[in-house]
């Protein structure tokens, strides 16, 4: 024998050594699986005490371990968890404390997994057992198969063993592990996810389909057909997400076959029947231009094109610079006559004060509040005292708010000579409103003053500027119904400062 193996040796060294450490490699591996086994004996455990609480290192045995004569192993299989990063001192290992009822099962001995697959001793019922709900919601419907989802379990190794109780378990055994899951501290959804994986998946649709928010009724003028058009409202609904898990779980508890969810109605704020009753004309007015130059008139009319149309809606606010933008010639506007510093001169959108004074009229007559507005420098000569509102990009603007309960809307028609603005809302119920205007007081023209005329090269003895008494104007609102007035309000106080007369000489 040992010339035989020294012959061998000899002959091939590096294979003698290859094949003698396979050979104790398969003794050792065969010790070890005998060493293993575990002990059968159902006996010998008491499946109700086990329980494991996952940490971040693991698992650890709680206060009632699971123990064994010979070995602390679970059926062939070594139970092991690892963390759980959401829930890393919550007890997500020990599903089954409850579900056995105290009942022993009889085929431990012939497990191919462990005794947690031992605990789902209730299979049989369970694989016949119906495990579904129709959800509905506003004439939709959803289906829950709880069949489908398997045990989200990251702290286990063995996800299969608990798959197979968990998938095949009763929908009473699932419900009761979700309830005590809640107990311990999670949410409904939570536990649902734990149970149940993926099933957040399909209640997300579920919840999506139960929250919206109300969509509220339009309206819209087309000043081309001169007609109104209405969209309908939509009701909102608003259901919260814990009460949906929650009514799903008391419905399989309950052995419900259909669950219909009860949300919260939002309502829109504005309703089609409402906006509806807003289409009465509710005041208007009128200024001429036809003296104005066809630049002037080119201006006019392209300011109050851009709030012909335009509806504001309880609340909302409109400013005539930021409608109207920039007036340059870059935009449009041309070079027309201006009041600059209690002056006539030329600038860029010369007339679009006779635009926002035409609108400003309108709104006070239809009793729509002005928030700000300006005089000019100089009485316009297009409308009474007082009732001119100067805009300059950048310094004076016209803010206009909707007071009133229902949306107005802005109609301008622009003619060859004329605008007018008509405005449109709730009806005033027979109201008219008149403006007047009341002078207070009147001041001197200030002393005449010359320039020399070769340096303006104007003519000797021309008046460049007249000579003009400034005065103080208060204008009011004067509210009548049936010809008679019940109510008095004061609109602005507008001064005009005086100005001497320029002579060139």
């Amino acid at each position: 024998m040992y010339n035989f193996v020294k012959t061998i040796y000899n002959k091939d060294m590096k294979k003698f050594l290859i094949v003698s450490s396979i050979i104790l490699v398969l003794c050792f591996c065969f010790l070890a699986s005998d060493l293993l086994l575990p002990i059968r004996n159902t006996n010998q455990y008491n499946i109700n005490q086990t329980q494991f609480v996952s940490s971040p290192m693991g698992v650890k045995k709680g206060k009632k371990s699971f123990t064994s004569a010979k070995t602390k192993y679970i059926g062939k299989k070594q139970k092991q968890c690892e963390p759980f990063d959401d829930y890393e001192n919550f007890d997500t290992c020990r599903f089954f404390e409850d579900s056995t009822n105290n009942k022993e099962c009889n085929n431990c001995n012939n497990c191919d997994y462990s005794i947690i697959d031992c605990v789902g001793s209730t299979t049989k019922l369970a694989e016949n057992e119906e495990q579904t709900l129709k959800v509905l919601f506003n004439n939709k419907t959803f289906l829950l198969d709880l069949k489908k989802y398997e045990i989200y379990s990251p702290v286990h190794t063995t996800i299969l063993e608990t798959n197979k109780f968990f998938r095949h378990g009763t929908t009473l055994e699932k419900m009761s592990e979700i309830e005590r899951l809640v107990n311990n501290g999670l949410t409904y959804k939570q536990a649902f996810m734990l149970v149940c994986k993926n099933i957040n998946v399909d209640i997300d649709k579920i919840y999506n389909a139960c929250n919206f928010d109300p969509l509220d009724a339009t309206i819209k003028y087309v000043p081309t057909s001169k007609k109104f058009y209405f969209t309908k409202e939509q009701i909102g609904y608003l259901l919260n997400e814990e009460v949906i898990y929650k009514n799903i779980l008391d419905a399989f508890k309950n052995n419900q076959k259909a669950l219909t969810l009860k949300a919260t109605k939002l309502e829109p704020k504005y309703k089609e029947a409402q906006l509806k009753l807003c289409t009465n004309k509710r005041g208007s007015f009128t200024t001429n231009y036809s003296s104005s130059t066809n630049e002037r008139k080119h201006n006019i009319k392209l300011a109050l094109q851009k709030f012909n149309g335009v509806t504001l809606m309880p609340g909302e606010t409109i400013s005539f610079n930021k409608t109207t933008g920039v007036r340059n010639e870059n935009t449009g506007y041309k070079q027309a006559k201006i009041i600059l510093n209690g002056a006539y001169t030329e600038g860029a959108g010369g007339g679009v004060c006779q635009a926002s004074t035409t609108l400003y009229n309108a709104c006070i007559v239809s009793d729509i509040e002005v928030l700000t507005s300006q005089p000019h420098s100089l009485p316009a000569s297009y409308v009474k005292a007082g009732l001119d509102a100067m805009v300059s990009y950048g310094s004076s603007d016209l803010v206009i708010k909707n007071t009133t309960d229902g949306a107005i809307t802005f109609e301008a028609n622009i003619r060859d000579d004329s605008c007018t603005v008509n405005v449109y809302g709730l009806s005033m119920n027979g109201t008219t409103i008149e403006v007047i205007g009341e002078i207070l007081k009147e001041y001197d023209a200030l002393p005449s003053s010359t320039v020399s005329a070769s340096e303006t090269n104007i003519e000797k003895n021309t008046i460049i500027r007249p000579a003009f008494k400034g005065f103080e104007v208060q204008t009011y609102a004067l509210y009548k119904k049936d010809n008679k007035i019940v109510k008095t309000k004061k609109i602005r106080l507008s001064r005009y400062k005086s100005q001497s007369e320029i002579i060139a000489v």
